[in-house]
Formats: structure tokens, C-alpha cells, sequence
């Protein structure tokens, strides 16, 4: 099984029909996110993918992992990408849907990157933390 990569969806690696995929375009980092555990990413870095999707945010958010036994290594395997299955009720209709998040640039192991982790005090599209 091939490893999720920005390199393959840009490829076009055949993905099921109902896998909504995230717009696949470089955009500035201007978000940063203490945190990358499952509730940020299946809820935060989710609406950031949609409104990226909808052309009404153009930007990524940089994840900086908060404990030194963090993901950042394997976000940053996989280019901050991941995908998200979404399950439960709308309009009294069950729904399931599953969708690759996009918004993720990078991860940011600040245990063995500090200096990667100060840059981004320096980057001027930076406008939201989380």
C-alpha cells in the first residue's frame, strides 16, 4: 500500500469516487496550532480544509506538536495529510463520508526543531493560533 503523499494525489493515484480531496495548491502558512492530536485535526484543521476548498481562506496551518512524544515526525511523512472519516445524522439521514485534509503545510517537532519553531514568530502571513 502506497503512503499518502502530495506526490501521488498530484499524480492523480486513483482514489474512490467518494473521497473528497482538498485543494492540492501551495498557500502561505497563516495559521499556527499548538497541537496536533486527533481532536484538532478531525475538527480545526477540517474547517480550515473546507474553507480552503470554498476559496475563502487560501492558507495552511503549521502544526507544533506540544509534548516530546508527539506525531510530528509522521504528519511529516505523510506531507500533513490525512484523511478524515465523518460519520453521524443530517436532516434525520444517516451520513458517512471520508475526506484527505489538505490545510496541514507541516509539523513542527519543537523538541528537535526549536529554530523551525521560532521562524514562524517571523512569518508575516501568520493572522490566527490555535
Amino acid at each position: 500500500m502506497e503512503r499518502l503523499s502530495m506526490e501521488l494525489l498530484r499524480l492523480g493515484f486513483p482514489l474512490p469516487e467518494d473521497v473528497a480531496v482538498g485543494p492540492l495548491e501551495s498557500m502561505p502558512e497563516r495559521v499556527i496550532q499548538f497541537g496536533e492530536g486527533n481532536f484538532l485535526r478531525a475538527f480545526v484543521d477540517w474547517m480550515f480544509n473546507r474553507l480552503n476548498r470554498q476559496g475563502l481562506f487560501r492558507g495552511k496551518v503549521v502544526v507544533v506538536q506540544p509534548i516530546e512524544q508527539g506525531m510530528a515526525e509522521v504528519l511529516n511523512e505523510q506531507d500533513g495529510l490525512y484523511t478524515l472519516y465523518l460519520r453521524g445524522l443530517q436532516n434525520g439521514n444517516k451520513v458517512e463520508s471520508r475526506e484527505i485534509i489538505t490545510s496541514v503545510s507541516r509539523a513542527i517537532d519543537p523538541y528537535k526543531a526549536y529554530g523551525a519553531f521560532l521562524e514562524c514568530a517571523h512569518n508575516p502571513d501568520l493572522r490566527f493560533m490555535v
